[in-house]
């Protein structure tokens, strides 16, 4: 971060005014983060990268978690809010901060049943009454662009142009299966985008849940469906007892039965989709430093298409439905 950007941030936010200390705390890539300490405290930076109308009510949901006791970072709000919680900050662009929360030390605990209330209280802030096409992690949108890399990645000789051609057929059922479940698996609410164990920090004094700007309208049960499945993770496999954790926890809390039928884990199989997209895209037109195993990866990830769809329907069979 350079002194022009520190000043701008310090001039923007309520953060202090004499910054002792900055350093790079890593991030995805596009989206660097820092740890930034002030004569008035230490603070959680990061830049959005890019702002658009959903980045908006993402972030004015993370305000309404937040005025609900969900547990998660404080925001720190700029003094002028047209941008909610983010302010421009030169050549970064949009940047957030929020109060840095330190992470406990030792193992990790089993935040199974934690995660089921926080869901339940977080689902009940701010309901949609009618379905919405599904979000665009869930992978399934402009399907004319896979046909675009198949032929490109054919001209181009990459390594996943052969997987992709065999299994084009399984990719458009499956993102038929996964239009279906969404249409299918209401109520449907303003979520967390992104439940996974990354995203939480577990303090002290408990875990809070992070990384809030993309919020939006998703299905209550796959999104119970996906966090439960993902915080039961061992060894490749899930934990049944933890998954049930889960979700007795969130019904424990007012949360509703899961609804019956197959497409559970549409979301967990959205997702697998969005990341091979961004794979697919990045592979097509690699920029300068572009690292030849995101093909790669690419390419495995398609191979095993038949065994993933295969695992998430017998992992479906782990959910309790009343």
């Amino acid at each position: 971060m350079t002194v022009v950007a520190l000043a701008e941030i310090v001039e923007r936010f309520p953060v202090g005014r004499s910054v002792i200390e900055v350093r790079a705390t890593g991030g995805r890539p596009g989206f660097p983060t820092w740890r930034l300490t002030t004569d008035e405290g230490t603070y959680f930076v990061k830049r959005l990268g890019h702002r658009d109308d959903r980045t908006a009510d993402g972030m004015r949901f993370e305000l309404a978690a937040h005025r609900a006791g969900i547990p998660m970072p404080a925001p720190v709000l700029p003094f002028d809010t047209a941008m909610v919680t983010a302010a421009p900050v030169g050549d970064l662009g949009p940047v957030t901060v929020h109060e840095w929360v330190e992470a406990a030390t030792g193992p990790a605990p089993d935040l199974s049943g934690w995660l089921g209330g926080v869901l339940a209280a977080v689902h009940r802030i701010r309901p949609v009454e009618t379905a919405t096409p599904a979000p665009l992690w869930y992978g399934t949108a402009d399907r004319d662009r896979w046909t675009v890399w198949l032929e490109r990645g054919r001209r181009a000789g990459r390594p996943w142009a052969g997987p992709l051609a065999e299994r084009l057929p399984l990719l458009w059922g499956v993102m038929d299966d996964v239009e279906a479940a969404f249409a299918r698996f209401g109520p449907y609410a303003v979520s967390h985008p992104d439940v996974e164990p990354w995203n939480v920090v577990v303090t002290a004094e408990g875990p809070l849940l992070v990384d809030w700007d993309q919020s939006g309208p998703d299905s209550a049960p796959l999104v119970l469906a996906h966090g439960a499945l993902n915080f039961a993770m061992a060894g490749g496999r899930p934990d049944p007892e933890r998954i049930v954790r889960t979700v007795r926890a969130y019904r424990a809390a007012g949360g509703p039965a899961l609804p019956p039928g197959p497409g559970l884990l549409a979301r967990r199989m959205g997702l697998m989709l969005g990341r091979l997209t961004d794979r697919l895209t990045a592979d097509t037109d690699p920029a300068p430093g572009h690292d030849p195993a995101v093909g790669e990866t690419a390419a495995e990830r398609l191979h095993r298409l038949p065994e993933f769809t295969a695992a998430l329907s017998r992992w479906e069979r782990l959910f309790p439905r009343d």
